[in-house]
């Protein structure tokens, strides 16, 4: 049972640590993005510092040199050699967009609205109608694609730019080099009565947020190959480039849906391939989330995150409107920690005295 005063400790601890760490990121909001990227390279490159530590006999400042340079070197490598051709592939998709989507208002639409009056599905009038709604929608369809188009162009220019700050590698290397000297002085202000309680909620979110990072990654790596190998075997034209980008894309929940159909729409549009390879391509979608929902992510995630795919949708829209491209990134991972702490808290305060009397 949690004394009143120790929840009372812990909440008013929390607080200020809070505070201060979000006074600290805007005082430095000038090197956010280097900062946040290099503390999370150090989170995430930290247990192979410490299983390399526990088997080696070398010096900690060795290993964290090493597996800093190893790190950044293999994405060095990655965007050198895989990035571009990519990059060239996906960008010229979307230049065919505007193309594609005229030519499937003016060919395709037409031979949509004979079926559908043949078979007897509606009027010619209602058809038109449609059709009106549809071509006003082109404006925000060209929006859309502006949008997406200049995401696509700038994101290599903003990873680029941050991996190539020096401050990446320096607060990395930092970070890691003195973890065990900030976790020792972190629980050195922890009010002696909360220092348990605080050790164990620490190990929750810690536990917590490795796992979503972790099972995110993994499953967007899964989703991504069987993309890859889907749409090739449908015979989609980039079909390897529509996968990457589709697992990529996947980081973001659900949003692997909307960038394959909108990537694989714009290559029928401009260069239909068959029915065959339409029906090949959302029988893939079809599989791929099929298993997603009943395999791949119950087994890599479980119920770590146990997020509502109401709250997943509702959490990226809000942090994308609070901090952009990066919000969308950071949207699960910080609602994961949000839910892990109310439920702690909630759990703490069920224990407490104050709740008891």
């Amino acid at each position: 049972v949690t004394k009143k005063s120790d929840l009372q400790s812990l909440l008013i601890f929390g607080s200020l640590f809070l505070g201060i760490i979000c006074s600290l990121l805007w005082l430095y909001q000038a090197i956010f993005l280097p900062l946040v990227v290099g503390i999370i390279l150090s989170y995430l490159l930290y247990p192979i510092v410490e299983w390399v530590d526990a088997r080696l006999d070398l010096s900690r400042r060795l290993i964290v040199f090493t597996t800093v340079v190893v790190c950044l070197g293999l994405i060095t490598l990655v965007l050198v050699f895989f990035a571009p051709p990519l990059y060239q592939q996906v960008g010229d998709l979307i230049d065919l967009a505007p193309a594609a989507y005229h030519r499937f208002l003016g060919r395709w639409l037409p031979m949509l609205k004979n079926m559908v009056v043949e078979y007897k599905v509606m009027s010619g009038d209602q058809f038109e109608e449609i059709y009106s709604n549809v071509t006003v929608g082109s404006e925000l369809f060209e929006a859309f694609k502006n949008t997406l188009a200049t995401v696509w162009r700038t994101a290599p220019k903003i990873f680029g730019t941050v991996l190539s700050v020096f401050l990446v590698p320096l607060v990395t290397y930092v970070s890691l080099q003195h973890y065990h000297r900030i976790n020792s002085y972190f629980y050195s202000l922890v009010p002696r009565r909360s220092i348990v309680a605080t050790k164990a909620i620490v190990f929750r979110l810690n536990e917590t947020l490795r796992a979503v990072i972790k099972g995110q990654v993994y499953v967007a790596s899964t989703l991504g190959l069987m993309y890859v190998v889907g749409f090739s075997i449908a015979g989609l034209k980039a079909g390897a480039a529509i996968g990457i980008v589709c697992g990529v894309a996947r980081l973001v929940p659900y949003l692997d849906i909307v960038v394959g159909i909108f990537l694989s729409f714009i290559v029928f549009a401009s260069s239909f391939s068959g029915w065959s390879v339409v029906i090949g391509v959302g029988l893939v979608i079809l599989i791929v989330q099929l298993l997603d929902g009943m395999i791949v992510t119950p087994q890599l995630i479980g119920g770590k995150v146990g997020l509502h795919p109401a709250i997943v949708i509702c959490s990226v829209v809000a942090f994308s409107g609070l901090m952009g491209f990066w919000g969308v990134l950071i949207a699960i991972p910080a609602v994961a920690l949000l839910k892990e702490s109310t439920t702690i808290f909630i759990e703490y305060y069920r224990g407490s005295q104050f709740y008891r009397s």
